[in-house]
């Protein structure tokens, strides 16, 4: 996939963007992040109940390490998805500019253009909202006649992870975790997409609704 909407010192910038390992991204997410001190504060009717302390002196030096070693890895883990386009630099970019390495010249970019790159690496290898809409759109499911609009089941008390419910995906559709992985990050979505809209239609035809 290339990107080529970026504009870098007034020249056009065209970037091929790639995708990284699923469990990476999955490793990266779910590092826990360290938990503030609490302290016991008497509320109403005399009660007391604990109360998170975070301007605690200890909790805001690792909350900040721990966000800035998140960042250095995720840019180390996106940056080695995008490739800047040098063939198509050749035509606008003078050789100084081609003496950047692709992790200087991303560096180089606005936020809002890392930005612009993260999320098509991101689309590119696993389950977005993006691709999420995308099949559901493509699917068009109705009932009666009417598109369905709410994908979520009624009254469900059930909370899990992003990951829970995407390996359990892959093994109600036959996949082993790694060749869902695998596989691009549209074509996860569709499935997952799939099942959701399948679970919703059982639930609602069993229920009458």
């Amino acid at each position: 996939m290339k990107v080529s909407s970026l504009v870098f010192d007034d020249i056009p910038l065209v970037f091929d963007i790639g995708r990284v390992a699923r469990h990476k991204l999955d490793h990266l997410f779910i590092k826990p992040k360290p938990l503030p001190p609490t302290r016991k504060v008497t509320i109403w009717g005399g009660v007391e109940e604990d109360e998170f302390v975070y301007d605690d002196p200890t909790y805001v030096d690792a909350i900040g390490k721990y966000r800035r070693s998140i960042y250095a890895e995720e840019q180390q883990l996106f940056n080695s998805a995008i490739m800047f386009d040098y063939a198509k630099a050749l035509t606008v970019v003078d050789l100084e500019l081609l003496a950047l390495t692709d992790n200087m010249l991303v560096s180089l970019l606005s936020k809002d253009d890392i930005n612009i790159l993260y999320d098509e690496v991101m689309y590119n290898s696993t389950v977005t909202d993006r691709g999420l809409g995308n099949a559901f759109n493509m699917f068009n499911v109705r009932r009666y006649g009417e598109p369905i609009k709410q994908i979520k089941l009624p009254n469900n008390p059930v909370e899990y992870s992003i990951q829970f419910r995407d390996m359990s995906v892959a093994k109600e559709l036959g996949y082993t975790w790694k060749e869902f992985s695998e596989l691009s990050g549209q074509e996860q979505s569709d499935l997952v997409m799939y099942s959701t809209l399948s679970s919703l239609l059982t639930y609602l035809e069993a229920n009458k609704q």
